[in-house]
This record gives structure tokens, C-alpha cells and sequence, in this order.
């Protein structure tokens, strides 16, 4: 590398003062090689919001609204990228750590650190963020959200296509090796977060974008965020920097093994960082279903009107034809009156076209115009056809399916990492999981695990319908075929009308397992009672115990299960059928040969214990 490309703070990660005006440059060498890239993003953004967009940054997005006359009466890409994103985030993935042939305890750990996960989810509220972020990687290509931690908690949100910048050589092959972030902040929000730059920070001034606009309203500084990572396990090069255009606000050491994104991409592309969205591969078509759209307004503009053909010398006067509805008397001298002629006001091949470029656009992207308007095919009625149809309608984009599983390990991978750097503080940070009307308060101290001990996957929240019927239906077909009892039937219906009887329902499952569970868990024993449903006891305790010893649980954890069954066995027992009478000894069994224990004489002496010598005291 060239000394003036050193020069300019090409490695600012090399600076050792503050590296604030080295980062500022090697953000705007990068804006300024890209330009085509922000060109491509405002068209995309366009195209989806149906009205031209004047630029991407805080200052200048600000548009022009076109009037009615002017905006795209077929806009089959927002068409298409609204009926893709409500059919991948349906699923909901979440998160399941699985232990790598762990112990019981370990498992156990496993278990408590998903629903830590589904917590932090239910925090940082991931459910709203990851669809928005979806709708990104469709229009533009790539989807980006941030984990990060801030006031002791982990923080997940939304970042822009546009604010995240790369490297065209550094990202060539798709990993690479400095990251920028940039983004408008309020100033007293930066106060707030680095109160010792107060100064500095007060003293910066808010500079205008591109389009030299200022908003009056509101105090605004850019941020500039750069991570870059360390060359090797051992190299001590790693670093992160927050910066304004004046001083620097944080300067520290980077160690970990990847920036704190989760990417997701419509489409990965054969080289580079980012990814292709949907806007990029139906902008060809989009174009000429506007231009068929305009010719078939021109068309109609000069077609629907009718013509009169008055033949020459039948001296008709004009001032005869008027508008009124009820219509005119009109005199004319000549052998022919007058006709009226009325063509097509739109060209039937031009309609025929129009229709094959729209349809074109689904059959390109993958999506089932169906789909899109909430039709059903004709001959589809039953669920098993209806749900074979889905299933085949969405193999197109199953890959960015996939893509958007992977994309909530990735964000729980990145929570998991910002909450191991906030346990160094404080290991008693907790969350609070749900489960219908169960809840639970975890604490992180209870499942820190190390990654090398997991590995994480990811699991749709239902495989069932999404609608009551369909998924009663389907409920009905599994039920029918002996693969779940009426308990599970109930307990997965999930029906407001059934809540309260199955409730009352699945209690006596839901108790064996509590108490089982308990006892593997902390040790207790927990004794069954009449109450309880005996034999639905010993079936589910039988089962426990066999996964539990394959699992490895300790012996006095199985022992607890053991006793279990035996005082559930005993609570089966029957009553005798002629108990003693008060005073009378209990029926003895009987010994050897039909006789009573008393009429056999004395018990054998049993043999003295090892080492006595054979000498009973």
C-alpha cells in the first residue's frame, strides 16, 4: 500500500491518538466510490413507495408527493414484496440451544437459556423488528439489524441498507474485515450516553447532508460507528470507535469474532457484500408495465369517445349536437343521416400484454398471484390439498426462508454475546419468559453456558394452520390417526372457547410433570396423592425415569422417581377385603410349607460379617 494511501488514515485503526478525522475519511472515500450503490437503493425505495424519493439520509428523504395522475396504477413490486413478507415471517423461528452431547445438567441448563433467548426476544421485541428488516432484504436486498447493550440491557433495532457501508475490495469475498456504521442521532441523547465528552459534544455543530438542508426542529449529529476486526487470535489490532465529525467517544479494544449484525439477503450474490432485492429484478418489467399503462390511458383518452360521421351536403347545423342526457331533435337535408361510431377505447392486444408482464413478475419472483390476492385456487377444498399447494407454492423462495431462520440464530447468537459482556458487570441481569399464563423470572447466572457446550437451532412457533378452521382441521386429521390424545388435541387447539376446559382438562398431565420435573431438578421429593391420576403416574414417570437414565441424571434424582412409582404403585393397591378388627393383630403372610412365621421356631442366626472371626457377641 502506497504511503499517500497511508497517509489519508486508509488503517485508522493503526492511529493511536484519536482516530475521529481518520474514520470521518475512510467513511467519505467509501460514499463517494459507491454513489451507484445509493443510486440503486433511492430507485428501489422508489419503485416500493410508489413516489420519487429526493435522497436516503435524514435531511433529504423528504419527498415530493405525485399527484394521482401521475403514480403507478400497477405496481406489481410492492405487490410482490408485501405478499413474500407475509408469507416468510409467518413461521415466527425461535431459537433452541441443544446441548452437544451434554450431561443432564448441561441439558437442563440448555433448556432454561432458550427461554432466557425467548425472553431477550420478548424484550427486545423481535417480533416486530425482524419482519420490517425482512421487507428490507425483499425491496433492496439486504436486511441489517444491530444488537448491541446499552443502560445494562441488550438492544436490538432496525439499521438501514444505506447506513451501513463496505469496502468494494474488503468485501469482495463477502467477509470483510472493517465495518462502518453511520447515522443522525440526537445530541442530547448522545449527552446522555457519553457524558464525558460534554464539551465536545456541545460544541459540535450539526452539519447539513448532501442536499444542504437544516431542520430546525430538531439537534442532530452524525455518528459514525467503526469496527474493524483483529488479524489474527493472537493480534491485538482489533478495534471499535464511535465518533462525531470533533472528538471521539469511544475507543476500545475489539475482540470479538464478528461484528454485532445480523445480516439477512434476499438473494447472496456471486460476489461482493451485498445482497439483490426484488425491486433490482422486476425494475425491467416494472418499466414496461408503465409504459403499457401509459398507452393504454392515451388510448383511452382518444378512443372513448364517439365519433359522428355526417356525410358531406347533408347540411346538418352544429349547434344541434348538445350533452343533454334526455337527447336533441337534429334536422338535416341529404339522402343519409348522420351515424355515430364507436371504437375500442383500448387496444385488446395491448391489455393482453399488459396482463402477461404482470403475471410475468410473479412467475419470476416465485409467488402465487393467489397468494397475493387472498384467493384459492378452484378445485382446492380440503385441508391436505390446501396446505400441499402452500407448501409447493413457497419451494420458489425457500432458500430466503431459510435465510430468515438462520437470520433470528444469528440475533440470538449476537443477544447471547452483548449479555456475556454486560454478566462481567452483572451476572444477576434477568428476563421474564411467558408461556400463555405461565411466567417466569431466569437469571443469567442460571444459564450461562459456554458456546463450545451448544449448539443453537431454530424451530417455527407452529407447524400448524394459521387459521381457526384449517388448524382444527388438521387437529381433527392427527387426532383421527392415533398420533396425539385429547389432552394434546386441547392443549394445541389453542381456541379461546376451550381455554377454560382445557384447562381443567390437561391439569392432571401438566401435575405429573411439574412433580417430575421437580424432582429431577431440584432434588425433592414430592409424594403422589389419591388425587392425582395414578395411572396416567406411573406412565409418564416410567417414561421420564428411561430418558432421564439414558440422559445420565444422577442416581439420587432416579432414586426420587423410583420411590415415586413404588408409592403410586401402593396407592393402586386395593383394600383388603376383611381388615382387622380394632385390637387384632394384622393378617402375617405365610412362610415356608403354608405355616405362619410364629409356628416355624426361631429364625436362622444369620452368618457373622466379614472379618468377626465367626464370634457373635
Amino acid at each position: 500500500m502506497s504511503a499517500e494511501h497511508l497517509k489519508h488514515g486508509a488503517r485508522w485503526w493503526r492511529e493511536e491518538n484519536d482516530p475521529h478525522n481518520a474514520v470521518a475519511a475512510a467513511v467519505e472515500r467509501i460514499k463517494a466510490r459507491q454513489q451507484d450503490r445509493e443510486q440503486q437503493l433511492l430507485r428501489a425505495v422508489s419503485l416500493y413507495g410508489d413516489y420519487p424519493a429526493l435522497g436516503l439520509s435524514a435531511g433529504s428523504y423528504r419527498t415530493v408527493r405525485t399527484p394521482a395522475s401521475q403514480r403507478l396504477s400497477y405496481n406489481v413490486i410492492a405487490s410482490v414484496c408485501d405478499s413474500m413478507q407475509a408469507e416468510v415471517i409467518q413461521s415466527r423461528p425461535r431459537p433452541m440451544f441443544l446441548t452437544s452431547d451434554g450431561n443432564w445438567e448441561e441439558q437442563e441448563r440448555a433448556k432454561k437459556l432458550s427461554k432466557y433467548c425467548e425472553g431477550l426476544f420478548y424484550e427486545a421485541a423481535i417480533d416486530q423488528t425482524a419482519p420490517r428488516c425482512a421487507l428490507d432484504a425483499i425491496v433492496t436486498g439486504t436486511g441489517i439489524v444491530k444488537v448491541y447493550e446499552e443502560y445494562g440491557r441488550v438492544c436490538v433495532e432496525r439499521v438501514l441498507p444505506w447506513e451501513v457501508h463496505v469496502d468494494d475490495r474488503d468485501g469482495y469475498d463477502g467477509q470483510p474485515r472493517t465495518l462502518y456504521q453511520t447515522k443522525w442521532i440526537d445530541r442530547d441523547v448522545l449527552l446522555e450516553l457519553y457524558p464525558d465528552h460534554e464539551a465536545a459534544l456541545r460544541a459540535a455543530s450539526s452539519p447539513s447532508d448532501s442536499w444542504g438542508w437544516r431542520d430546525a426542529e430538531s439537534d442532530q449529529l452524525m455518528l459514525v460507528e467503526a469496527w474493524h476486526m483483529p488479524s489474527g487470535p493472537e493480534a491485538d489490532d482489533g478495534r471499535h470507535v464511535m465518533a462525531i465529525d470533533s472528538a471521539t467517544l469511544l475507543d476500545e479494544e475489539w475482540t470479538e469474532p464478528g461484528f454485532p449484525f445480523a445480516l439477512l439477503r434476499w438473494k447472496q450474490p456471486m460476489m461482493g457484500f451485498w445482497g439483490a432485492g426484488v425491486a433490482e429484478a422486476l425494475d425491467g418489467l416494472q418499466y414496461e408495465i408503465n409504459r403499457l399503462a401509459r398507452d393504454m390511458q392515451i388510448q383511452q383518452y382518444f378512443h372513448s369517445n364517439p365519433k359522428i360521421v355526417i356525410p358531406r351536403g347533408a347540411r346538418v347545423l352544429k349547434n344541434q349536437w348538445t350533452n343533454d342526457p334526455a337527447g336533441a331533435m337534429i334536422e338535416f337535408d341529404g339522402p343519409q343521416p348522420p351515424q355515430v361510431l364507436v371504437f375500442p377505447a383500448v387496444s385488446g392486444d395491448t391489455r393482453e400484454q399488459l396482463d402477461r408482464h404482470y403475471q410475468r413478475a410473479y412467475e419470476l419472483i416465485g409467488v402465487s398471484q393467489m397468494a397475493a390476492q387472498s384467493v384459492k385456487p378452484a378445485g382446492i377444498n380440503s385441508g391436505v390439498a390446501l396446505r400441499t399447494y402452500l407448501d409447493n407454492q413457497s419451494k420458489r423462495f425457500i432458500l430466503f426462508a431459510r435465510a430468515y431462520e438462520q437470520f433470528h440464530v444469528d440475533i440470538a447468537t449476537l443477544a447471547i454475546r452483548a449479555m456475556r459482556r454486560l454478566a462481567a458487570a452483572d451476572a444477576s441481569h434477568d428476563v421474564v419468559y411467558r408461556d400463555g399464563s405461565h411466567m417466569e423470572r431466569i437469571t443469567w447466572r442460571d444459564v450461562d453456558m459456554d458456546e463450545e457446550t451448544y449448539v443453537l437451532h431454530v424451530f417455527p412457533v407452529s407447524a400448524l394452520a394459521n387459521t381457526p378452521a384449517g388448524r382444527l382441521q388438521q387437529l381433527q386429521e392427527l387426532f383421527g390417526a392415533g398420533l396425539i390424545d385429547r389432552d394434546m388435541f386441547l392443549e394445541l387447539s389453542n381456541m379461546p372457547d376451550f381455554e377454560s376446559q382445557k384447562n381443567l382438562l390437561t391439569a392432571p398431565r401438566e401435575l405429573v410433570e411439574k412433580r417430575v420435573h421437580a424432582m429431577l431438578r431440584d432434588g425433592t421429593y414430592y409424594p403422589p396423592n389419591p388425587m392425582m391420576n395414578l395411572p396416567l403416574c406411573i406412565q409418564l414417570t416410567g417414561l421420564a425415569y428411561q430418558r432421564a437414565e439414558l440422559q445420565g441424571v444422577p442416581e439420587d434424582r432416579l432414586a426420587l422417581l423410583r420411590q415415586f412409582l413404588a408409592d403410586t404403585q401402593a396407592l393402586l393397591q386395593p383394600p383388603p377385603d376383611n381388615p382387622p378388627l380394632p385390637g387384632e393383630p394384622p393378617d402375617q403372610p405365610l412362610g415356608p410349607g403354608g405355616m405362619p412365621p410364629d409356628t416355624m421356631g426361631p429364625a436362622p442366626t444369620p452368618p457373622p460379617p466379614p472379618g468377626a472371626g465367626g464370634m457373635v457377641s
